[in-house]
């Protein structure tokens, strides 16, 4: 955790705890322990505002992640509390059970981190990829809980579920996940990014905040990428291969659907909303996003849309300051 937080080093004055939250049996969830992370910068005490926001990590993902927007976020003019936290079976969450897990599920576990903090109103929430699926299932548990969420290249799934279990998730990954560690971070990057943007060059973006500055080292994007997510490097601390975790969690966007009718209670209850879209998604359908845009009736006053019609899945990463202008803008401007 430390060293790969060591790329994305926290301002000074910033304060970091770690905690587990316990969470009872359901079956056939079993119980579980979530590890989390609270960020705050109590040296912005006098600033004008306050911000909690909950950051969901998408499919495969780690809280390790979020290192450099929580850095980032820490050293700004506001006075932010920020939650990271790993679901259970991933990084250093727990759960034995092997079940077959569901968006739902996931958010009553965010819902129970959120009691356990004691926070109960004015709620900002990023969800991006299978994190943006949680995102929804949280804020239809207690709308007026919430008062925006960032929902970046998800998707709000199809009435005919796949309801698949572990078991056979198990044996699909055996089929078609490469055999080593290095095989996977290239398949994993050749889906998450662009081709544009993998043949680009790192040291013309030398402003990158996503970047550390190892990356300005390398001759491309892809070759940056696939050595950063292969163990033994820290960015390999941000994704979980671990064949029972994925498993599990592979059965999420399988059986994830929230109807036009779901989703307008959101809108009923106030929670303003900006919607990432990425043209060029590989790992989330661009259409299936276009859709979730639509379910929620499309750009409106309460409904802000961010799309990269050129980039990949990580669209954050590929056009870093425009992202991250509409990131803080969307959370921090009344």
């Amino acid at each position: 955790m430390e060293a790969h937080q060591s790329a994305f080093p926290l301002p000074d004055g910033a304060i970091v705890r770690e905690d587990m939250v316990d969470i009872p049996n359901v079956e056939p969830f079993g119980p579980a322990k979530i590890h989390f992370r609270h960020f705050s910068n109590p040296t912005r005490e006098k600033s004008r505002k306050r911000i909690r926001i909950l950051m969901i990590c998408g499919f495969g993902a780690t809280q390790y992640g979020y290192a450099a927007m929580v850095a980032s976020l820490l050293a700004r003019d506001f006075l932010y509390e920020i939650v990271t936290y790993d679901h259970r079976t991933v990084g250093r969450s727990e759960c034995k059970t092997k079940s077959r897990m569901t968006s739902s599920r996931l958010a009553q576990d965010a819902l129970l981190l959120l009691d356990h903090l004691e926070w109960s109103d004015q709620i900002c929430v990023y969800g991006p990829s299978m994190g943006g699926m949680v995102a929804q299932e949280l804020l239809l548990l207690d709308p007026k809980r919430f008062s925006r969420c960032f929902f970046g290249v998800t998707a709000a799934g199809s009435p005919v579920r796949m309801p698949l279990g572990p078991g056979f998730m198990s044996f699909m990954l055996s089929k078609f996940l490469p055999p080593t560690d290095a095989a996977k971070a290239e398949m994993l990057v050749s889906k998450a990014f662009s081709k544009a943007f993998l043949d680009r060059n790192p040291k013309d973006d030398p402003q990158n905040r996503f970047l550390p500055a190892e990356a300005h080292q390398f001759g491309s994007y892809r070759e940056w990428f696939v050595h950063w997510f292969s163990p033994p490097q820290e960015g390999a601390n941000s994704l979980t291969w671990e064949p029972f975790s994925m498993s599990c969690i592979s059965c999420v966007p399988t059986s994830h659907y929230v109807s036009a009718e779901r989703l307008r209670l959101i809108l009923q209850a106030g929670t303003r909303i900006l919607v990432q879209t990425c043209g060029l998604d590989q790992s989330m359908p661009s259409k299936d996003q276009y859709t979730f845009l639509e379910r929620l009736g499309g750009q409106s006053k309460q409904v802000k849309v961010l799309d990269f019609p050129e980039c990949g899945h990580m669209g954050a990463t590929e056009r870093p300051e425009d992202f991250w202008s509409a990131f803080t803008s969307f959370f921090e401007n009344d």
